[in-house]
């Protein structure tokens, strides 16, 4: 493939599904067949990806109840995020930034200034780490899966 066509043709995959292709994309498409026949092929591929399965799953078959039994006990082994650390550590940090207002109150003017700017990156880097090491409870609201229930339906 050339140069051309696979940067082409990363630009093809970059764009969402409905979303409209740039002048020099749509251009290109029409004037290379390698090109054109991959895309066919892709728009083929999805249809068929995103078609029901002809096969329909028993819901009381035995590879149900083993891949549900499965899903329990991954469920049980996941390790749960303790918020009491955060919360302790939250707390030294807010104590740390109020003691630390006190002790350049009436100081130099610099000191202060540089205190205030330390506190905040403190603050912000531990807002940070929260964020990012808990981030699936920002992102979305995760239902906890019961795979109970569905054994017992």
């Amino acid at each position: 493939m050339k140069e051309k066509c696979s940067h082409i043709m990363e630009k093809f995959y970059e764009a969402d599904k409905n979303q409209l292709l740039s002048p020099s994309v749509s251009f290109h498409l029409l004037t290379c067949k390698e090109c054109r026949a991959r895309v066919r092929l892709l728009t083929q591929a999805e249809k068929l990806a995103s078609q029901e399965l002809k096969e329909k799953v028993d819901a009381d078959s035995e590879e149900v109840t083993r891949i549900v039994k499965l899903a329990m006990q991954k469920q049980k082994d996941y390790i749960k995020v303790s918020f009491t650390s955060w919360g302790i550590s939250g707390f030294f940090l807010l104590v740390f930034c109020i003691l630390l207002s006190f002790v350049s109150n009436g100081t130099n003017p610099l000191i202060e200034f540089a205190a205030s700017i330390f506190s905040g990156l403190l603050l912000s880097f531990y807002i940070m780490s929260f964020i990012g090491s808990n981030l699936d409870i920002f992102v979305k609201k995760t239902r906890k899966f019961n795979a109970e229930t569905l054994l017992s339906v």
